[in-house]
């Protein structure tokens, strides 16, 4: 019995470039809150919305470029406005 000859598998993660390496995404240097000088909790839904991938996910903050005190509020925020019914579980688009 032949056995199969075993192909590289690659993750999921992120689709290669053309040179074969891994795309590399660039974030925002500065927290967004930070220099508007506003809190998550007071930004309207509109602004919470742009944090927020087209399933419903709150961002990482790596992805997002918060501070890490923000990225806290922002969390919070996002899951009172769902609760509240403003923001929606799932965006759809």
């Amino acid at each position: 019995m032949k056995k199969s000859p075993k192909t590289k598998s690659r993750s999921n993660s992120a689709p290669p470039n053309r040179r074969g390496g891994r795309k590399v995404i660039r974030v925002r240097s500065r927290c967004y809150f930070c220099d508007k000088e506003i809190e998550p909790g007071e930004a309207g839904e509109d602004i919470l919305v742009r944090f927020l991938t087209r399933r419903g996910k709150i961002r990482a903050r790596s992805r997002s470029g918060l501070c890490t005190r923000h990225q806290r509020h922002l969390a919070q925020a996002i899951k009172r406005g769902r609760n509240l019914g403003t923001i929606p579980y799932r965006i759809v688009a």
